[in-house]
């Protein structure tokens, strides 16, 4: 008996650790639709995000603010990884308000035309 509880939390805990994880963000229905910005990151905040389009002189940048329902989507460790190393990041956003929202990022194509 005391076997068979055994195996049966073994397999739960197997499951748990390597079952299929569905907290992982899915990105949005839309995202082929939504405006993209190839470039670095320079700061990677909070709420807010500031880019170096690829091929734009150093002082052009542009801000992208991170809503609080987006925030799960963009892995901010991850992104400070990319602002830090100086590796390309492709950010999708979308424009409320007179202001651009970041809601997806992925690592942007080396050799790629730069999107904007």
């Amino acid at each position: 008996m005391v076997a068979w509880y055994l195996a049966a939390v073994l397999v739960v805990a197997l499951w748990w650790l390597y079952g299929p994880s569905y907290a992982a963000p899915q990105p949005p229905a839309d995202l082929a639709s939504l405006p993209r910005i190839d470039g670095t990151l320079s700061a990677v905040e909070e709420r807010r995000l500031v880019i170096r389009p690829l091929g734009a002189p150093a002082p052009d940048q542009r801000v992208l603010w991170i809503r609080y329902g987006d925030s799960h989507n963009l892995d901010r460790a991850h992104l400070r990884a990319h602002s830090a190393l100086g590796i390309p990041t492709r950010i999708f956003y979308e424009r409320a308000g007179g202001r651009d929202f970041a809601v997806w990022k992925q690592d942007a194509p080396v050799n790629d035309a730069p999107a904007g």
